[in-house]
């Protein structure tokens, strides 16, 4: 349409400088109607059917207003320039269809929780590969607008408590559900012959003033107490895909964010997660952390960590793994390289070994995490020996 609004088919004809042929007038891109409201919004139902008339790859002409119940955890990206989240939302929590949130902008609402019920603004896509079908909606091609949340309404989740040898958690009036976005206080107690090491709300460590502990409910909430026996005697602890993620489902990093249970050890992920591709992993199982912040804590008392990392040649960012223990960080570099023989293109597969000495002393939490700003690394094992 030329920008004297006439619709003709002759004064759609751009010149070699995007003017129309007739009136010479710029030609201006005429913005296709939204997809519902933000007061009536499609269901997620409505917006998979448009979804599904798709090719693979292929974005919705125009932009939708979605609304359903966040059922998973959104998962944090960051860059430099921007801020945004990715969960899948369904018209109800049992709900057949799902549509995944990518990479979406806040603009000024809350960060969304499980229950929570939200309206999104963005364009729809079919995203299909070999290995994975999914439903999108997202920001569309580079040159379009964000996709964002336009609206949270608070949901309902539970508060449980992981029951614990050594230690129990009560939770104040009883309380057992709240809204999400609101607090509860609590109280641990310790028996004797342990030591309580940590106290996490869903996976997140907190501290107690004067003896109580304030959490805050985001999504079904878990609260759980860590604590050792002082006469039990401390074990290695081998951590692959395999023993880390054995009972997770889901290919997502938010489907294996939490507590895992691994021998006599409770190690806590976050941007972690369990493959296996010909394109990454070359057919091996690995832990995938996501680039700039895939982390895994768990506490212990160890004498050494051993890291194995597969890659190739082309990749550089063989040593950017961290890890933390009584708060002092540092940089793990690699000791040792084998070449599986193996190819990936014209690049050489290779295992990369890095060794840390701890020498702990007593029992500490340890955090390893992906340091790279680009590209998530791909750990074969992770390795504690205790002598």
């Amino acid at each position: 349409r030329c920008n004297k609004n006439v619709e003709a088919a002759d004064h759609t004809a751009p010149d070699a400088e995007g003017k129309c042929s007739v009136c010479g007038k710029q030609l201006v891109a005429v913005k296709p109607a939204d997809k519902g409201s933000l007061d009536d919004p499609y269901t997620v139902a409505q917006a998979v059917a448009d979804c599904k008339q798709l090719a693979s790859g292929e974005y919705s002409e125009g932009y939708y207003y979605v609304k359903g119940i966040v059922t998973s955890k959104p998962a944090y990206s960051s860059s430099s320039t921007t801020t945004a989240y990715s969960f899948s939302i369904k018209d109800a929590l049992t709900g057949e269809d799902t549509l995944d949130a990518y990479y979406v902008y806040l603009d000024g609402q809350e960060v969304p929780c499980v229950n929570d019920t939200v309206v999104i603004y963005g364009k729809l896509e079919f995203y299909s590969t070999s290995y994975t079908t999914s439903y999108e909606v997202t920001a569309g091609k580079e040159d379009d607008p964000h996709a964002s949340v336009k609206k949270v309404t608070r949901g309902e989740s539970t508060i449980t408590v992981d029951e614990v040898e050594g230690a129990t958690v009560t939770i104040d009036e009883s309380k057992t559900s709240g809204l999400n976005g609101t607090t509860f206080t609590f109280s641990v107690s310790v028996d004797a012959g342990y030591t309580l090491n940590s106290v996490k709300v869903n996976g997140e460590e907190v501290t107690a003033e004067q003896g109580k502990y304030t959490g805050t409910i985001a999504g079904n909430t878990v609260v759980r107490a860590y604590v050792t026996s002082d006469s039990a005697v401390p074990t290695d602890l081998s951590l692959t895909k395999s023993t880390l993620f054995a009972s997770v489902s889901g290919n997502s990093y938010a489907a294996h964010d939490g507590d895992h249970e691994v021998g006599d050890y409770s190690v806590n992920t976050s941007n972690v997660m369990g493959q296996n591709n010909s394109n990454n992993t070359y057919g091996r199982d690995a832990l995938q952390f996501k680039a700039n912040g895939g982390e895994l804590k768990v506490s212990g008392k160890f004498a050494k960590l051993v890291i194995k990392i597969i890659t190739t040649y082309e990749y550089s960012r063989t040593n950017k793994f961290t890890v933390t223990v009584g708060g002092v960080t540092q940089e793990i570099s690699t000791n040792s390289t084998d070449d599986t023989g193996e190819t990936s293109g014209s690049y050489s597969v290779l295992i990369h070994t890095m060794e840390y000495t701890l020498n702990m002393t007593e029992v500490q939490e340890i955090s390893i995490k992906n340091a790279n700003s680009q590209g998530a690394l791909y750990a074969l094992s992770i390795e504690f020996t205790v002598e």
